[in-house]
């Protein structure tokens, strides 16, 4: 029997993703990754954006005024008119709450997260005063520490936003897990 080959996506060499990506011209780096950056890696760094406080206040807003309103039609069946505004009220609350996800999603696109061209891999650099985005197209994107606003990370992942919907995002699995842990505890110190 003849051996079947199997189909394997080929790769660029990694001295190619060294040629594209040079970290030499970085002064004082502390930390460098790269990485594919997709739909999956997208959907995952709009996750961080807004937390998930606002879905759950959002949601424990349109039961609230769900159970306001039965009260109020329970105390007196002709007063409609509030009910109907509680009844709209809560189904606002219940849309935000069940698309939030979507949401986050949307702004991701229209921040510095989005898609800028069809670029497949992201090299992310930090050095002692700023931190650096790059792509597979050359275009590159310098956010200073000291614009750092906020730093969400987990095992997943980290997102550090610099304002004006200017997002760095680095996937956990970009780097080893000491060095992640290095690195957002830096990001954290950056921020105070």
């Amino acid at each position: 029997m003849a051996k079947k080959k199997t189909a394997r996506k080929t790769r660029p060499a990694s001295a190619e993703l060294a040629h594209k990506f040079d970290d030499e011209k970085y002064e004082g780096l502390r930390f460098s990754a790269t990485y594919d950056y997709g739909e999956l890696a997208l959907s995952k760094a709009a996750s961080y954006l807004g937390g998930q406080k606002a879905r759950i206040a959002s949601f424990a807003v349109s039961m609230a005024c769900l159970a306001l309103m039965i009260v109020v039609l329970i105390a007196d069946a002709n007063n409609l008119a509030p009910a109907i505004v509680l009844l709209v009220l809560s189904m606002a609350g219940t849309a935000v709450s069940t698309n939030w996800h979507n949401m986050q999603l949307g702004y991701a696109r229209n921040s510095s997260l989005g898609f800028k061209g069809t670029s497949s891999r992201r090299h992310v650099v930090v050095t002692g005063d700023a931190v650096y985005v790059a792509d597979e197209s050359g275009a590159e994107e310098r956010y200073d520490l000291s614009d750092l606003r906020s730093v969400s990370a987990d095992d997943d992942g980290l997102l550090a936003g610099f304002g004006g919907r200017r997002y760095a995002y680095v996937p956990s699995t970009a780097m080893s897990a000491s060095r992640f842990q290095e690195l957002s505890r830096e990001l954290e110190a950056a921020r105070s």
